[in-house]
């Protein structure tokens, strides 16, 4: 197969990611021209793109917004955190077609992470990145109970993320805090 049309993108394609290509590199000059850190607009892009398959298939874990937003509570305090997980949360859900009642859920959830986070610092992210991540599920399931809107779907969305989730939290997390910190 020919490289050139391997990599080549049809027009429905180019279409459908130019938007969010363009939101995300717009959000990254807003940030830089509020003096934010270069890793920290790397955390919301990567973030709020990470959210982008669940457009298509909802139940489909692979999303980073408690990932960055205990790195960067870690890292850079909370009120970097909440900016982060806010930032995550409202344009990823927005881009994912997503924005509803567990929207909600996820922003008061995530601020209460980034608060947890930045006071716990950056020893034994992966330890301290695990609890969270376990207690934003499990407030979930509650959350969803209690809304009658838990079904089979909420569980292999946990399955998946805390499974992508435990990836980043004891490969990456390590290895990003020492060369951030």
């Amino acid at each position: 197969m020919d490289l050139a049309k391997a990599l080549s993108f049809d027009n429905k394609t180019i279409r459908m990611v130019k938007p969010y290509l363009i939101a995300v590199f717009l959000l990254s000059i807003v940030l830089m021209f509020f003096d934010i850190s270069p890793a920290i607009i790397l955390f919301v892009a990567l973030g709020i793109l990470s959210m982008y398959p669940m457009r298509f298939v909802t139940w489909l874990g692979i999303e980073l917004s408690v990932f960055f937003t205990v790195l960067s509570a870690s890292l850079y305090g909370f009120s970097t955190g909440v900016l982060v997980a806010c930032m995550i949360v409202i344009i990823g859900s927005f881009v994912a077609n997503l924005l509803g009642i567990m929207t909600f859920y996820n922003l008061l959830a995530l601020i209460v992470i980034a608060y947890l986070a930045a006071g716990a610092g950056i020893s034994n992210i992966a330890i301290m990145g695990t609890i969270f991540l376990m207690l934003y599920h499990l407030g979930a399931v509650f959350f969803q109970k209690g809304l009658g809107i838990f079904d089979h779907d909420s569980i292999l969305f946990a399955a998946v993320n805390i499974i992508f989730s435990l990836m980043f939290f004891w490969r990456i997390a390590p290895f990003l805090t020492g060369l951030l910190s």
